[in-house]
């Protein structure tokens, strides 16, 4: 990816997440809540390229986005930043995508949690009736 790819690309999701429901963005406003990452995107990829920081900031996805330029699927030093695996050529991009969204809604640091929906629905009694 070239930086400029890069910057389109973080220029999109933030434009993707202008669409948040109001509801969603007054909560992240609120100073005691907790944003949480949940799911492979969070828990493989995105845990993996910060080596496993947790919390992580927008500074430190920031940092790890810019490694990425000049890198292509193929680079044998992507796949370090990336941790190799099936999923390696979709990470860079998940993490831009995480990253517009952190920018427009003014999320300064994340917690990864290691699970799932599926959890969430377990646990979520009006799904259950």
């Amino acid at each position: 990816m070239s930086s400029n790819d890069i910057s389109l690309a973080v220029i999109q999701a933030r434009n993707l997440s202008k669409t948040v429901e109001e509801v969603f963005k007054d909560k992240i406003k609120q100073p005691t809540t907790k944003i949480v990452g949940v799911g492979s995107v969070f828990g493989y990829g995105i845990a993996e390229m910060l080596n496993n920081k947790n919390p992580f900031t927008i500074e430190d996805l920031t940092t790890v986005t810019e490694t990425l330029v000049g890198k292509t699927d193929a680079d044998s030093t992507l796949s370090s930043v990336l941790g190799g695996g099936d999923y390696a050529s979709y990470e860079g991009s998940n993490a831009i995508l995480v990253l517009g969204y952190m920018q427009t809604l003014k999320i300064q640091q994340m917690q990864i949690m290691n699970v799932n929906n599926a959890d969430g629905a377990m646990i979520y009694e009006p799904f259950w009736h």
